[in-house]
């Protein structure tokens, strides 16, 4: 992901806030026409100092430099405002981040607004652009986009000096995270964010004073100060999740239950903080005895414990193997620890978990493999290989008999997510699919695209990138929904064949990576 960091001047002359649709006036003039500082103070009244959450504002009177996300939209821009009234000390140390992601027209009128913002209350700005070649990738979604702010955030606090950056999250955003983790099936950890402060490993702390308060709390303080702001027209669109859980499911919600629920859900999100947080403790006394000497884990001091425990010691481990790790995958997991069974796990890109019963172990695979084409991938052979995209492949040893033969021949098994292969001479691995990959299905005389079965079978062009391409040394072997390789078909006389097994991630998870 290449992005573009610019602290330059944007254009500013012409830029009319009536472009940028803000609803204060019906011609609203240009930002340099308010001012800023006596509307900051303004707001301040509205929205005093109590107001604010008291975890963010205790930290907020303590640090030495700020900066502050803005986008320009009423969230943001209250938080900038309360910041530079409430907390006067920081004003000579704080500074304005806004980035650009050039989704929209307007989104460099949006800069020079916030700019203008910085620059009237006497403030330093720095604003960020999306590179445009990333921008003008197919398929840039809402998590993509999100992942190039919060890099531009990150380094533009390292680039100011600060570990403090200030966020507009209000208590809608609250309501709408639970409703979207709870379909993720977030744990206790993921169902208390956002959270007024979150500190991370590099050391950058992220504040969100307004948590408590609503969005029409945040509109009506703006309005009752006179204040413009800008309003993103893509959020009253269906285009992204949360736009979709907010115009739609919440409403629902509040109907249904017949009061707003807001409240009540910061109440959960609090709770389940300190439960969190109280289980993060528990397994920071016992931590030092469990971590006999990286890659080596003793489990035995976590040995009856509760699997909340377990499971977050198990997250621990897995942050030093390569790649993603599926929840699910997770699951498997700790139901093998809690009862102590042995077992071995594909883990990551390239790395096994071993669990003796009493110790667990991280290996590095050695069995990365290539094929025929170069493709690399992980060796699963005896191992399910538990993949990135959510689904799980298997492959068991078998005993060939006649009714199993027979069954085969039929057509018993669906090829989507079962085959019988003949014996490879070497391991099979698992790999993503690449352009130009081609095989020879079983009954073909000659060889195929990948892409031209894909598209026979009506796979989706989304589906594809999720596939294990299971491989051996001499090339494909066999990809879920498609026929297996002509080469590994099965002879009558065969005794033994492998048996390939591919359970499809849940489809709640296959949403999930879609949005």
């Amino acid at each position: 992901m290449v992005l573009e960091h610019s602290s330059r001047d944007h254009e500013k002359a012409g830029v009319r806030l009536a472009k940028l649709s803000l609803p204060v006036a019906m011609n609203t003039p240009p930002a340099e026409s308010f001012d800023w500082r006596s509307g900051a103070r303004s707001l301040a009244r509205i929205l005093p100092l109590p107001a604010l959450e008291p975890a963010a504002r205790a930290l907020l009177a303590d640090a030495t430099s700020v900066a502050v996300a803005c986008s320009g939209g009423v969230d943001s821009l209250v938080a900038l405002l309360l910041a530079w009234a409430h907390f006067p000390g920081l004003r000579s140390r704080l500074v304005v981040l806004h980035f650009n992601h050039r989704t929209r027209a307007e989104c460099e009128a949006e800069a020079a607004f916030v700019r203008t913002i910085a620059e009237t209350l006497g403030i330093a700005f720095r604003g960020g652009v999306v590179s445009r070649d990333f921008c003008g990738k197919r398929g840039v979604g809402e998590a993509a986009l999100r992942e190039a702010r919060l890099d531009f955030f990150a380094n533009a606090c390292r680039a100011v000096g600060t570990r403090v950056l200030v966020q507009g999250h209000h208590a809608d955003d609250v309501v709408e995270s639970v409703l979207m983790r709870l379909a993720r099936g977030s744990g206790a950890a993921g169902l208390s964010a956002p959270r007024p402060v979150s500190r991370f490993s590099g050391g950058l702390v992220f504040v969100r004073p307004l948590i408590l308060l609503g969005k029409a709390e945040l509109s009506g303080a703006m309005r009752a100060a006179a204040l413009p702001w800008c309003e993103d027209a893509s959020n009253a669109t269906g285009a992204y999740l949360r736009n979709r859980v907010r115009k739609s499911v919440v409403p629902a919600w509040a109907v249904a239950q017949g009061a707003v629920v807001a409240r009540g859900v910061a109440r959960s999100r609090r709770l389940l903080e300190e439960d969190d947080a109280a289980l993060e403790a528990w397994l920071d006394g016992i931590w030092g005895r469990v971590v006999a000497g990286a890659p080596v884990y003793d489990w035995t001091p976590l040995a009856g414990l509760p699997a909340a425990v377990q499971r977050r010691a198990l997250w621990r481990v897995l942050r030093h193997c390569p790649g993603a790790v599926t929840p699910f995958a997770v699951d498997a997991i700790v139901a093998a620890l809690l009862t102590r069974e042995p077992g071995r796990w594909s883990v990551g890109a390239s790395a096994f978990l071993c669990f003796d019963g009493g110790t667990l172990r991280v290996e590095p695979s050695v069995a990365l493999r290539r094929d025929a084409f170069g493709g690399e991938g992980v060796l699963f052979e005896a191992v399910p290989l538990f993949w990135p995209s959510g689904g799980v492949l298997s492959v068991a040893a078998v005993r060939m008999t006649e009714p199993l033969l027979w069954e085969i021949c039929a057509g018993a098994f669906s090829p989507g997510v079962e085959v019988f292969l003949a014996t490879p001479p070497g391991a099979l691995f698992a790999r993503f699919w690449r352009e130009g990959d081609s095989y020879r299905p079983f009954g073909l005389n000659g060889t195929r695209k990948l892409s031209d079965a894909f598209a026979d079978k009506k796979i989706p062009a989304v589906e594809r990138r999720r596939l294990p391409v299971v491989c051996d040394a001499e090339g494909i072997a066999w990809v879920p929904g498609l026929p297996p390789a002509h080469r590994l078909r099965i002879g009558t006389l065969a005794r033994t064949a492998l048996r390939l097994t591919w359970t499809p991630p849940p489809p709640i998870f296959k949403k999930q990576l879609s949005q």
